[in-house]
């Protein structure tokens, strides 16, 4: 669109009374601003040096008929609308045009200005929509891509699930080997244990009990070991009576942080194990200090008192080595 806000329209028409019965429609359309070319050449040299907003095409140019005139302008520039002009027998080639990518067709012999001018603008917000919106998927799908989590779809009343390929991968499969996919398909490669706690999860979700299912489970790899994996997902369709018809949702890979937890895990119990072996040693330390102290001081060069002070002392020694592996350093008992 120009920077007055008006439409620039090219029309591609061989037949000179055909263009100007549309010039003079849009005589009175001052937002419209037209330009008339008789060839395909020629239309596609002035797309490619000016700004185009929608693009008038009859099919029937001297060098370029049927079908193939409308794909050859769709196909080097796909984003441009394009409007088909054409007679009374043609509809089935227009039809073709609109399945082709065209936005709408129009015949010549109907054409009045109201609709030549409404459909002209339709076709252009119509594509400006569809532009905008492939856009957002393509986005989307990088935004999925990058984040590496596969998707689901789910019709829960039939059963039937549809995967990605980032979900079949995670679980070593591609899409063609996981075939005609169900909830059985889901249920098959889930751990029995999870399992159970992941349905219970789904039922209370679609239930309406909570905001969201969220469940990490185990998914047999294709190579026979465990995946863990995150699976979220919300109902998006619903019956007039709130069943659920449609579930989707994502699955993440998340073997890797579950193996960090369980590796923090064991160094803090290993790391308690220490500071309690350490207290034990301190309070074991203590009291040998006080029994070697009171043995010495009451031994009886007649008694046999000098075995007790020796299994003492040992034990001494002893404490010592067990604070010192605890602590990395030697502790002073006597």
């Amino acid at each position: 669109m120009s920077s007055r806000g008006s439409l620039s329209v090219l029309l591609v028409e061989d037949q000179a009374g055909s263009a100007r019965l549309v010039q003079e429609l849009l005589r009175n359309q001052a937002a419209l601003q037209l330009t008339w070319v008789e060839t395909l050449a020629a239309a596609l040299a002035w797309v490619a040096d000016h700004l185009v907003d929608t693009v008038l095409l009859d099919l029937g140019l001297p060098d370029s008929q049927g079908l193939d005139t409308a794909t050859r302008v769709l196909r080097a520039y796909p984003t441009l609308p394009v409007i088909v002009l054409t007679g009374r027998a043609d509809d089935a080639v227009a039809l073709a045009a609109l399945n082709a990518g065209a936005q709408d067709y129009l015949h010549k012999e109907r054409l009045d200005a109201d609709t030549l001018e409404r459909t002209i603008r339709y076709a252009y917000e119509r594509k400006r929509a569809e532009v905008a919106l492939r856009e957002r998927e393509q986005q989307l799908a990088l935004a999925i891509a990058g984040s590496g989590v596969g998707l689901w779809d789910w019709r829960v009343q039939t059963g039937e699930m549809v995967f990605s390929a980032r979900w079949a991968e995670i679980g070593g499969y591609t899409v063609e080997e996981l075939g005609a996919c169900s909830v059985e398909t889901w249920k098959a490669l889930t751990h029995p244990e999870d399992l159970v706690k992941a349905t219970a999860l789904q039922r209370q979700h679609c239930a309406d009990e909570t905001p969201i299912y969220d469940c990490e489970i185990r998914l047999r790899h294709k190579a026979g070991h465990w995946v863990w994996v995150l699976d979220r997902g919300t109902v998006t369709e619903r019956a007039a009576d709130g069943t659920p018809l449609r579930m989707t949702g994502t699955r993440l890979d998340i073997t890797d942080r579950k193996r960090l937890e369980e590796e923090r895990l064991i160094r803090s119990k290993l790391e308690s194990t220490g500071v309690l072996a350490g207290g034990i040693a301190h309070d074991f330390n203590n009291l040998l200090m006080v029994i070697l102290g009171s043995l010495e001081a009451l031994q009886d060069p007649a008694a046999n008192q000098s075995a007790l002070v020796a299994a003492a002392s040992q034990a001494t020694l002893e404490a010592r080595a067990l604070l010192s592996s605890n602590s990395g350093e030697g502790i002073d008992v006597g």
